[in-house]
């Protein structure tokens, strides 16, 4: 039996012997996105889907707790319907005096600066083949144990171990003719394919900082390449192991709310030799946070990352298509790349009506990422969202890649 299922039945098994000692309160929501598609033919550009949450905690007597969430989530349900039932979370929480333990399926986050894609936050998979205007709720849940040791009430050792892999779920893009994607390589389902990660958090008066470790799979393949079919390309995407060195901090100047994550990621292309896997590369992040006025806030971020051994396409004779290609996969058009992001949140009316400006402009690629969205609270559990996202850039680049993906949404929730 795999390893998944001794996880999977384990699981339920605990959570049918804690549970029927116990009573639980049930609460989630219901939500339904609609999206108008500006870019995409005629007979593509409307959708609407359909999720559903429903969650629960429970005290474990006295040494704990259980929670546990289940998402459906109906896509496309205007067209060609697909449905998707799921564990999202389900994890169990024991506590002694020095440590927090919690075993289970679950979300962990690393890293102090505002958003998603941070250069320390690594340890949960992404799904971008999923419409959301919030990145946050791309994330994938994994099977993890996490121990937290405090030394003291400053001072944090946090352990991770991760028993099986998975892959981060990349949108659907059309390959030049010349290239036949083949089916993926995964990791298998062994205890030597396992992941780990240390983190040590520091609290202090002045400045919290942590340094990190992690010891996992790249969830982003890489490319193996077949030739013997030429003219055509047959690549293979294939997950190889991926050392982050990571460290963060947060503290505030003034009025002003600074932050910074960097982290070194060690492929297994350690000297840069090989076309078909990524590049070691140092990637950082500076955030500088502001309230100009009450309830309006922004965040101006500085993203960089430098790819180490860098090397142009055209220093692979007869291959300069192909690794044209694969640099915009990767995300290593050039040797340096910096960002600037703008983040920009009004509250107004008792909190009730929120307003979200979210740009990010490639300064070396001269693409970007323009978000917004209208949020009014209508009570009794009700929301209502309104909102667009664009993408625009040259086709060498990630956001140009998307760029008749722009889209409008509104979407209606109630949460109970």
């Amino acid at each position: 039996m795999e390893l998944r299922k001794y996880l999977a039945t384990g699981t339920c098994l605990i959570f049918l012997i804690f549970t029927i000692p116990c009573t639980a309160m049930v609460k989630g929501y219901w939500k339904i996105p609609f999206y108008y598609f500006t870019a995409s033919p005629e007979n593509d550009k409307e959708r609407f889907d359909l999720e559903t949450n429903l969650e629960s905690d429970f005290p474990l007597y006295s040494v704990g707790k259980g929670f546990f969430s289940f998402k459906f989530y109906g896509n496309d349900l205007g067209g060609e319907s697909k449905g998707d039932l799921a564990i999202d979370e389900a994890y169990l929480d024991l506590y002694t005096l020095t440590t927090d333990i919690r075993l289970g399926k679950q979300y962990i986050f690393w890293g102090r600066a505002d958003g998603t894609e941070t250069p320390t936050n690594n340890i949960n998979p992404v799904d971008y083949s999923r419409i959301k205007p919030d990145f946050e709720e791309q994330r994938i849940s994994i099977n993890a144990l996490k121990v937290n040791y405090f030394k003291d009430s400053a001072l944090i050792f946090q352990g991770i171990w991760i028993p099986e892999f998975t892959p981060s779920k990349l949108p659907d893009f059309s390959f030049p003719s010349f290239i036949n994607l083949k089916n993926p390589r995964l990791p298998t389902s062994q205890i030597k394919n396992s992941s780990w990660g240390i983190k040590i958090d520091r609290m202090g008066s002045r400045i919290d900082f942590s340094l990190s470790y992690l010891y996992t799979w790249d969830s982003f393949p890489d490319y193996e390449f077949d030739l013997s079919q030429i003219p055509i390309i047959n690549l293979i995407p294939v997950h190889h192991r991926l050392q982050i060195y990571g460290a963060d901090f947060a503290t505030t100047f003034e009025e002003l709310d600074l932050r910074g994550e960097v982290a070194y990621f060690q492929t297994r292309d350690e000297n840069g030799d090989s076309l078909s896997i990524k590049n070691p590369n140092l990637r950082y992040i500076l955030e500088v946070g502001y309230p100009v006025i009450e309830n309006l806030n922004v965040i101006f971020q500085l993203v960089g990352k430098k790819v180490f051994h860098f090397k142009s396409p055209n220093e692979y004779p007869g291959l300069e298509s192909l690794a044209r290609e694969f640099s915009v996969f990767y995300g290593e058009q050039k040797e340096w790349q910096n960002s600037l992001v703008v983040n920009l949140t009004h509250n107004i009316w008792h909190e009730k009506l929120k307003l979200e400006i979210l740009s990010s402009y490639n300064l070396t690629m001269q693409e970007y990422l323009l978000s917004s969205q209208v949020s009014y609270e209508l009570g009794g559990g009700f929301n209502l969202d309104f909102g667009g996202m664009v993408f625009e850039g040259k086709s060498n680049t990630q956001f140009g890649m998307m760029d008749d993906k722009d889209f409008l949404y509104l979407e209606i929730k109630q949460s109970f």
